[in-house]
């Protein structure tokens, strides 16, 4: 059983390295914003009056809106002191487990031999070996209803949204791109700088943004991130997908 559990941890690691949110994945325009934040914060109120935590004495911490799903996290008690999560589908059913670990903005949970993770840019549910579900985050909300996390600056559009093995690249801007924002996978650092130069729009399969940071640089096409320094390729990773 140790060994076992050991592998779905070893798994949930290498899922995590992989995991998204996207690591930030809220590529929306500022009004389906709004509405996906109000939208969220409506069913949360809905929710509590429902009882969705174990006992009514636990209060929500933690609201995330995906296509299929509805996840939340409780606070924890004398038995689970990290808290609950909760996954809601949006067909209807209820599922729940106390949390295991917090892993920086990762809540983890495992049961019946699968680990459950969810942080503000991606839901993740894998047993050894493979990944069950995969979701989007569209919204993730804090216990007021603030919303928790974004990929581009208010006022911002994604031009593009790329996930390659350790980072999730957007492009953002206001009328055109202008800024390169990256999110590691790992632990979700934020990277963002100013585009040096962009090349776009004049084929559909051509994309190609440039940024620096001193002797680094930064080049993402729709097939490769590639960072190098002083010339020397440090980095090389193939874009799993691209938005």
């Amino acid at each position: 059983m140790i060994f076992y559990k050991s592998k779905i941890q070893n798994l949930l690691s290498l899922s995590i390295v992989y995991f998204s949110s996207t690591c930030l994945f809220l590529n929306l325009s500022i009004n389906d914003a709004a509405y996906a934040n109000n939208n969220i914060i409506k069913t949360t109120r809905n929710s509590t009056q429902k009882n969705i935590c174990p006992s009514p004495e636990l209060s929500l911490i933690r609201s995330f809106n995906t296509e299929k799903h509805y996840l939340y996290i409780c606070s924890g008690d004398h038995k689970h002191p990290l808290g609950y999560y909760v996954r809601i589908p949006k067909s209807g059913g209820k599922f729940t487990a106390p949390l295991s670990k917090i892993e920086d903005k990762n809540y983890i949970a495992f049961k019946e031999g699968a680990a459950y993770v969810v942080n503000p840019y991606e839901s993740l549910v894998s047993k050894p070996g493979r990944i069950i579900l995969r979701e989007r985050v569209k919204s993730a909300t804090g216990a007021k209803g603030e919303l928790v996390a974004k990929a581009c600056n208010l006022g911002d559009k994604v031009f593009a949204q790329a996930e390659t093995r350790s980072f999730i690249v957007y492009i953002c801007g206001e009328d055109s791109p202008s800024r390169y924002v990256a999110i590691a996978r790992n632990n979700s650092k934020r990277i963002e700088l100013s585009l040096k130069s962009n090349l776009s729009g004049v084929k559909s399969d051509v994309h190609r943004y440039l940024a620096t940071r001193g002797n680094i640089r930064y080049v993402l096409t729709k097939k490769t991130l590639r960072i190098s320094r002083n010339g020397k390729t440090i980095l090389k990773e193939k874009v799993l997908r691209w938005h």
